[in-house]
């Protein structure tokens, strides 16, 4: 949209303020060249007000535009021609036009009318692609602003129509990318301006759409075929009619065969989650916002950091450097540079705008975990496994200070908000207050029963709070070093604490998978975020169709009525974590696969063990029946699979290929297959009766988890820890779709119908999807 008022080249400012510009009056010099066009090419060159500023504009959009007014392409050229020749616009190196701001100032002075001049080129397109505006061709510039044009036409309603019309969405996804979908959504939404309570059903419906593009933007940057997917995944639980009518559309678009999920597994908009952002190869282990909270750097075990672009999504630089693992990561308080910690025992100063390094600070012996700013940007405080804290001055370089007291690691460090004193806490269970000018103790803080793993200052300097091992959080008074307050809720490990900014309440996060919000006034949790509490790693449905069973890591398998949904049997009998399970063929014995490098089988009437299975050197994680129900083959961390008799109970065969963990087997309906997953991220086809090869899978970029075949034999599904589920086509050997979801998927299962899946992951997610063939 432009703005008059507030554009960067307002000529008639100009002509005040620059009184000895080369042209007095700038736009009688425009004008001037103007007044030499002829008649017809004046008309034309009035119709480049339409178009946004630093806009690279393609001779095809041209001729489109003036197609409909009877000029044929070499016309366009000549009008091309005549104003490039006089400098009314230029070409740039890649052959498209472009008007410098001035310019456009000066035709949109001229233009008494713009929105019916972009009506007109509206309908110019329109005319051109009469089935609709999904059938565009990409031809460099209406797929980005076509939008645009919409707005400054002054047709919002026939806007808000076109972003909730799946077609348009795969459309300009496939010939754009996912951000610029999204800022279509910002755009009409921003213009709108309007508050919760005074929302449209479009509205709504387009808040919605938006959220869930958000959501998925990280893996639709990488897989525009997952559109669908993610869409029926986020918002098939909204009932409002553009929403329904929507996923209709992207079910009825589908051209070959798909998966689409039909329960809402995916978070879906309006929760506390955003949106995600992928970049990392390996664990990130730190983030920190920029001051003017539009940018947030991290800091990962892959040895990099990276800067976001919290709007768009986008790494805006990816900064190299350390030779280890970086662990922390702090923003300068002016929001130009960053200083990180790292593994190679380092601290290094970044300059934000160039992505260099500006100063490596050596002084540590071991591992540095954490680091942080003095509010004036002039010093910062670092911790290490070396047990000592060290202050810096970040302009020398030098240590002005080497704090000693702890006798074990130090975790995390916080300073004080008016810079004089720091805290930190270590691994040997105490906090301690700490005068940098001095350089003395003033005060450890004793209580917690295991590692403090962090701290966080209150605002108002006088409190601090910590978070440990002890699955507890305290409350520190900083004056008399009394605990205030004892939170207690996690389950395990507290990791994490940071203060909200009015002081009230502090949020914690924790190896029990859950976050916490905790109301320190009260000391009650005002709210948990969780999604499992622990991990379901396999289910099977029962032969009927009626029954499942499921295998966890509480040791214990359980039956599963899925009319009633109750459990009918828990089995106990593994001592260890039972992480694969299959049914017989009959329904009466399933067996089970178990970190105790054991299988069993069991009778599932008397819930007794007939058979325990040894073999295995290592952890068994998957087992599948042979469809006769006489044998079984199973899946180990010692890199085989084992053909068992189950009547004898002794091995026919040990498989050996994988270079890794083989974490799942799966038999073909014949029985005369089988194919496995792996952690060496491929899955291999055998034949049983040979012991060989039949085909390598490639196509997981992480361990493949689980897999399960198709009742017709023909396909198969696999469920990795790159987060997706893949189907495979065994005969022609390739990948036929992806389905990803938001955590490390575990587990897959293909009804007896064939058309049903069940995947389950880490965070205890079920996903549902359909098998479904194309339109």
């Amino acid at each position: 949209m432009y703005c008059r008022s507030c554009s960067r080249a307002d000529l008639d400012k100009i002509q005040q303020q620059f009184p000895d510009y080369p042209y007095p009056d700038l736009l009688k010099a425009i004008q001037v060249s103007v007044e030499t066009l002829e008649a017809d090419t004046k008309e034309k060159y009035f119709d480049f007000a339409i178009f946004s500023e630093d806009t690279a504009i393609p001779e095809q959009v041209l001729q489109i535009f003036w197609q409909a007014e009877g000029l044929d392409e070499y016309d366009t050229q000549d009008v091309v021609d005549e104003l490039a020749n006089k400098s009314l616009v230029s070409t740039d190196e890649d052959g498209k036009l472009r008007l410098h701001d001035l310019q456009l100032d000066y035709l949109r002075k001229q233009t008494e009318d713009l929105s019916t001049l972009h009506n007109r080129f509206l309908q110019a397109y329109s005319q051109k692609y009469p089935d609709g505006w999904h059938t565009l061709e990409n031809d460099g510039y209406i797929y980005q602003y076509l939008s645009y044009h919409f707005q400054q036409a002054q047709r919002e309603d026939e806007l808000q129509q076109l972003l909730l019309d799946f077609r348009w969405l795969k459309a300009k996804l496939k010939n754009t990318n996912i951000n610029a979908l999204i800022a279509d959504y910002n755009l009409i939404l921003s213009e709108n301006n309007f508050d919760r309570q005074s929302q449209s059903p479009q509205d709504k419906s387009l808040q919605l759409v938006k959220g869930a593009l958000q959501l998925s933007a990280h893996i639709l940057a990488g897989d525009k075929n997952q559109l669908p997917g993610q869409l029926f995944g986020r918002l098939l639980s909204f009932q409002n009619p553009e929403i329904q009518h929507l996923l209709q559309q992207a079910k009825n678009n589908q051209t070959s065969l798909w998966l689409r999920p039909f329960v809402p597994s995916l978070t879906p908009p309006g929760k506390e989650l955003i949106a995600t952002f992928q970049g990392h190869s390996d664990s990130v282990y730190a983030v920190a916002y920029a001051p003017d909270g539009k940018r947030a750097i991290s800091a990962s075990y892959d040895n990099t950091l990276k800067l976001w672009d919290l709007q768009t999504g986008e790494i805006e630089h990816t900064f190299q450097g350390h030779s280890d693992s970086v662990n922390a990561v702090a923003y300068a308080p002016d929001g130009k540079q960053a200083i990180s910690a790292s593994d190679d025992n380092t601290l290094k100063l970044w300059n934000l705008q160039t992505g260099e390094i500006e100063h490596t600070f050596q002084g540590h012996s071991d591992s540095v975990y954490a680091v942080a700013y003095a509010p004036d940007g002039k010093q910062a405080i670092s911790a290490s496994d070396d047990k000592t804290l060290k202050l810096w001055n970040l302009q020398t370089g030098e240590i002005e200070h080497s704090f000693q007291g702890h006798s074990n690691s130090v975790n995390a460090v916080a300073y004080a908000p008016d810079g004089k004193r720091a805290i930190s806490a270590s691994h040997d269970q105490t906090l301690k207050l700490w005068n940098l000018q001095t350089g003395e103790i003033e005060h450890t803080f004793q209580g917690h029963s295991n590692s403090v793993n962090a701290v966080a200052y209150a605002p108002d300097g006088k409190r601090a709070i910590s978070a440990s091992y002890d699955k507890t959080l305290k409350l520190w008074n900083l004056q008399t070093g009394e605990i205030e307050h004892t939170f207690q809720g996690h389950s395990n490990w507290v990791y994490a604490v940071a203060y909200a900014p009015d002081g009230k309440r502090a949020i914690s996060a924790s190896y029990d998978k859950t976050l916490k919000l905790w109301n320190l006034q009260t000391g009650e949790i005002e709210h948990t975020f969780q999604g499992h509490s622990d991990s379901v790693y396999a289910v099977a449905y029962a032969p009927d169709g009626k029954q499942a069973i499921s295998a966890s890591d509480d040791q214990t398998l359980k039956l599963w009525n899925l009319q009633t949904g109750e459990i009918e049997h828990t089995f106990q009998g593994h001592s260890d974590w039972v992480v694969a399970v299959a049914y017989a063929p009959d329904g009466k014995q399933a067996i089970s696969a178990s970190d105790d490098k054991t299988l069993k089988l069991w009778n599932l009437q008397t819930g007794e063990i007939e058979h325990s299975f040894q073999g295995h050197s290592n952890w068994v994680n998957a087992v599948a029946y042979a469809p006769d129900g006489k044998q079984a083959i199973s899946a180990s961390d010692d890199k085989t699979l084992k053909l068992w008799n189950l009547q004898t109970g002794e091995i026919e065969h040990s498989f050996q290929g994988h270079s890794n963990w083989v974490n799942a087997v799966a038999y073909a309906p014949d029985g005369k297959r089988a194919i496995s997953a792996s952690d060496d991220k491929t899955l291999k086809l055998w034949n049983l009766q040979t012991g060989e090869i039949e085909h390598s899978f490639q196509g997981h970029s992480n361990w493949v988890n689980a897999v399960a075949y198709a009742p017709d034999g023909k396909r198969a599904i696999s469920a990795s820890g790159d987060k997706t589920l893949k189907l495979w086509n065994l005969e022609t050997k390739e990948e036929e779709d992806t389905f990803t979801g938001e955590a490390f998927m575990v587990s897959c299962a293909v009804a007896p119908d064939g058309l049903t899946i069940v995947a389950g992951d880490v965070e205890g997610r079920v996903h549902f999807l359909r098998l479904e063939e194309g339109n």
